[in-house]
């Protein structure tokens, strides 16, 4: 009986959108992101992410770049992480970040498992090999620049269908569009080579010794 009734509300809550609050600080924001992470990971059958210290400090420092640059870009570094970026407009709130990138899950093919600028963000999200993740921000005016850090990193070639699996067949998704005050810009992404990398941390040298550390 006790079985029945926790796959009974499994189904039913399952069926619900995900509903993340009003954030007021940029503290509140990172913990909530943390949970929607979980819980799209557990709709697709991997377990939970720990928050990494190391991995925060590499995000937060990785955000300051960004947002001093007014630019979403990716810089190659040594180990396995792997990043997923995004600007967002004040007020803040994970539930427009977080599920825009997740909305990417409508182009993921499961069956031909490969990589794809398309859903990267999604892919990166639900990596069944991923065990950290740091969250890093930084305001810049009216823009909040948001860094997103896993490692392992997934979207690795040929690892597609041992990592990304469908969805719970009884969990219904429901796509939640922000309002135009908190609404996440999704804009190009640009891949820095390792000379764009350095050139770029001339002014951050505290960053380039993170990432290279």
């Amino acid at each position: 009986m006790a079985c029945r009734v926790k796959i009974y509300l499994f189904i039913l809550l399952g069926a619900l959108p995900l509903v993340s609050p009003q954030i007021h600080t940029l503290s509140d924001f990172k913990p909530e992101t943390l949970k929607m992470h979980n819980k799209y990971r557990e709709i697709h059958h991997v377990p939970p992410l720990t928050t990494s210290h190391y991995l925060t400090k590499i995000a937060q420092a990785w955000a300051r770049v960004i947002g001093t640059k007014n630019t979403l870009l990716h810089p190659v570094y040594k180990r396995s992480y792997r990043f997923n970026l995004a600007k967002t407009a004040l007020p803040l709130n994970p539930l427009a970040t977080i599920e825009a990138w997740y909305r990417e899950r409508s182009l993921y093919n499961y069956a031909k498992g490969v990589f794809s600028y398309r859903y990267h963000h999604f892919t990166k999200m639900v990596w069944r090999s991923s065990k950290y993740i740091g969250i890093g921000l930084t305001r810049k005016g009216d823009l909040i620049f948001i860094v997103v850090a896993y490692e392992p990193g997934g979207n690795i070639d040929g690892e597609y269908r041992k990592n990304v699996f469908s969805p719970h067949e009884t969990y219904v998704v429901k796509d939640v569009r922000a309002s135009p005050h908190n609404e996440t810009i999704l804009e190009k992404e640009h891949q820095l080579n390792m000379n764009e990398t350095l050139a770029l941390l001339k002014d951050f040298a505290d960053v380039r010794q993170l990432l290279y550390a």
